[in-house]
């Protein structure tokens, strides 16, 4: 679980943490600590973790037990990787009542999970969303712990939840990708790795995500593993499969590999549509994925994305196609940033159900 482990820790600390809740935010610090703790702050964003935990110490010694000073002490001792430091001083704040911030529960379950205890991981996170039942942040780190776990089918359904309520954060989708990968329904987790690249291509992990794409054209038919019975999912592995054979084709063997990037995505994408079709799409692949691919096609966009994915793994044919279509780039950004989910008809949909 090593992989998982690393991701848990870079999906954290790449969304941050919140030691506050805009419904029960920690009260003000005494103004004897204020310029104490304004200083420990400053010493965090600016990386200097060591320093930080001197003066939270520092703080506790003139008021011990201060939330703030806590709360700041225990992202330092995790940003550091102390994870059990990390826990024993968060618990104490959990331990102080019913106002604890949704942040505290995350930064423990979190710890945890680095610590391979998933279970006290997600027992702390569960304890969290009774608090805070609508945090996101909480859900989120749940479907990644549960994933940790290996109850996939759990894991995809918590980030739905989490892509309905904000289907524009770009580490959701990348999540899904991956545990759609592990589930077995690779076309969809190609669909999904691809909306999490049209929100942020300009990451370490986009560029990562960007060259397994690459490696998913061509990952031989027998090792992909499907549910038995499952019809979609070997479908969309014999596409995956029959796509990434063209490569060989002699139609495509001069052919550049970001034009033929771009032929595959969007086969594989029209794929996933077909199989997610009317009567069968669901209420979120349809208004939350194939619905953006869709019209997408429409507007005559599908190119600069599959070019921009192909930017995003080091490309230089996609590099210098950049070069030459820079408004046809702008004019696809601009139109993939005014796109929106049809909430109406989706809130119709849920009544029906």
């Amino acid at each position: 679980m090593r992989r998982t482990r690393v991701a848990f820790a870079a999906l954290l600390l790449w969304g941050g943490f919140s030691f506050s809740h805009a419904g029960e935010p920690i009260p003000p610090a005494p103004a004897e600590v204020g310029p104490l703790l304004e200083e420990a702050v400053s010493m965090q964003e600016a990386g200097r973790h060591d320093e930080a935990i001197a003066r939270y110490e520092e703080i506790l010694k003139v008021n011990p037990g201060l939330p703030q000073a806590l709360a700041g002490l225990a992202f330092s001792a995790y940003a550091k990787g102390d994870w059990q430091k990390t826990v024993s001083i968060a618990e104490q704040i959990v331990a102080t009542g019913k106002d604890c911030p949704a942040g505290v529960y995350l930064v423990i379950g979190s710890a945890y999970g680095m610590m391979g205890l998933w279970d006290k991981a997600e027992e702390v996170l569960l304890l969290g969303q009774s608090v805070w039942p609508r945090d996101e942040a909480l859900r989120f780190h749940r479907a990644i712990n549960v994933f940790a776990q290996g109850r996939v089918s759990d894991a995809i359904d918590h980030l739905e939840r989490c892509i309905r309520n904000s289907p524009y954060r770009p580490e959701y989708w990348r999540a899904l990708g991956d545990a759609m990968s592990a589930d077995g329904a690779r076309g969809r987790a190609f669909a999904a790795y691809a909306r999490s690249l049209s929100l942020d291509g300009n990451t370490e992990r986009s560029r990562e995500i960007a060259q397994q794409m690459w490696r998913m054209l061509f990952e031989a038919r027998g090792t992909v593993e499907t549910k038995p019975g499952d019809a979609t999912e070997e479908a969309e592995a014999k596409g995956l499969s029959l796509v990434g054979n063209l490569r060989h084709d002699a139609a495509w063997r001069n052919r550049s590999d970001a034009e033929y990037f771009a032929f595959a995505l969007d086969t594989m994408l029209k794929l996933v549509s077909a199989l997610n079709a009317e009567g069968q799409r669901d209420l979120f692949w349809g208004p939350f994925a194939i619905a953006y691919f869709d019209d997408l096609r429409k507007a005559g966009h599908m190119e600069a994305l599959a070019f921009d994915i192909r930017q995003a793994a080091n490309d230089p044919e996609a590099r210098a196609w950049r070069a030459r279509n820079a408004e046809k780039l702008a004019r696809y950004r601009t139109w993939s940033e005014r796109w929106a989910v049809n909430w109406s008809t989706v809130a119709e949909n849920e009544t029906r159900r």
